[in-house]
């Protein structure tokens, strides 16, 4: 009977080739970027405040980072006035 030797053979960890400079984030990483709770970030999406998510899989929504920011520079508002200057 002979014996089978099975070869250690050590695999090579491979590298992407490209780096990922716009990473798609979970709903909780993007409200979190947008400083705001998940449910109202989900009002802002079906509202249309923020974009449509990416799925990449049935139950898996993912933005860009980078359409998540532009999201939030988009609906920057001008500063409160103090309450003094309201009624003047």
């Amino acid at each position: 009977m002979k014996s089978v030797l099975k070869q250690n053979k050590t695999r090579e960890l491979r590298r992407p080739e490209y780096v990922l400079t716009d990473p798609l984030i979970t709903a909780n990483e993007a409200a979190a970027e947008r400083g705001q709770g998940v449910s109202t970030f989900w009002r802002d999406v079906k509202s249309g405040l923020v974009p449509s998510p990416y799925y990449i899989g049935p139950k898996s929504p993912r933005w860009r980072q980078s359409e998540i920011r532009a999201s939030v520079e988009a609906c920057k508002r001008a500063p409160a006035k103090p309450k003094n200057q309201l009624a003047a």
